[in-house]
């Protein structure tokens, strides 16, 4: 699988939000360009191409490593710029192959870039959305979620801000990405050459099956209530 750095502004496939010039992009068959929160790629960090040896390590570890090609103007031809990974591979990666010292500078630069490109009262506000929409969610997974919500705009992904208050249907669609991601095979499937809908499909069922039992309370506070 390969993801793109976008020449110029375009639109999304999938959802139809603008993209930027110089966003990460993911070319489809069945849709056309996508952005990274569509393809289901936001939550991925970016490590450079030069970085061999901790590219090698991260290939052991991750779920799911992408490539990421930019167009040379003056070779006219697009060129591997490096590697899109999930953090769990990346932080395993860095504890198995670099010293303690470079370990804390780089968590640093990424906790300040995390810093910079998050909006804490946002996530905040769509932890405690996803708390009330589904109050059956593990303690703490609220916040995950609402993390990678927020990481899915702007940046790389080339998104528009996020509402200032999030509604039922942006919450719905954070837990599903979130479910599929982190609590099925999805990544493993994609990273075997599944096309995005299929893994998709392959998926559905557990899904399903977990959005059940996260939103159940809610269900039987309304049963109660209507007695």
């Amino acid at each position: 699988m390969r993801v793109y750095v976008s020449t110029r502004p375009t639109v999304c496939g999938d959802c139809a939000q603008p993209i930027a010039a110089r966003a990460w992009i993911l070319l489809s068959q069945e849709k056309g360009t996508l952005c990274l929160s569509c393809a289901d790629l936001a939550h991925l960090l970016y490590v450079p191409r030069m970085d061999v040896p901790l590219s090698t390590v991260i290939e052991k570890h991750s779920r799911l490593m992408v490539d990421l090609y930019q167009w040379n103007r003056y070779r006219k031809r697009h060129e591997p710029k490096g590697y899109l990974v999930d953090l769990p591979a990346l932080l395993n990666a860095e504890e198995e192959c670099l010293p303690d010292a470079e370990i804390s500078v780089r968590r640093v630069q990424r906790e300040a870039e995390w810093r910079r490109r998050f909006d804490r009262k946002f996530v905040e506000r769509f932890a405690q959305a996803v708390r009330t929409f589904f109050p059956g969610c593990p303690d703490g997974e609220e916040h995950q979620i609402a993390a990678g919500a927020c990481l899915q705009f702007g940046g790389t992904t080339g998104r528009r801000k996020p509402r200032s208050r999030p509604d039922e249907l942006s919450v719905r669609m954070a837990v599903i990405s979130y479910v599929r991601l982190r609590l099925t095979s999805y990544q493993e499937l994609l990273a075997s050459g599944y096309e995005r809908w299929q893994a998709r499909d392959a998926v559905d069922y557990t899904v399903n099956e977990v959005l059940s039992r996260w939103e159940q309370q809610v269900c039987i506070e309304i049963a109660v209530q209507s007695e």
